[in-house]
């Protein structure tokens, strides 16, 4: 199975959203998709560049965004149904 770039799901995500192929009661979950890639790509853009979240652990402590990022992927897929 060939792996596809986000964006290009983005593309097709919306393509079927401009073309109208879809039932009703799916549009909300379409959207979602698209909403939660963007999402997703706008945080991988991030992560390598050396950025710094601050008090993520309520302690007041900067932590590197990488391990923020990693705890996050890590989370997902230890919860995924």
């Amino acid at each position: 199975m060939q792996r596809r770039s986000i964006q290009e799901a983005i593309g097709d995500l919306s393509a079927i959203k401009i073309c109208g192929i879809w039932q009703k009661d799916r549009m909300p979950t379409i959207q979602m998709a698209i909403e939660a890639l963007r999402f997703k790509t706008y945080f991988d853009a991030l992560y390598g560049t050396g950025l710094e979240v601050a008090n993520w652990h309520k302690n007041g402590a900067l932590e590197p965004f990488d391990t923020f990022y990693e705890n996050a992927m890590n989370y997902k897929e230890e919860n995924a149904a």
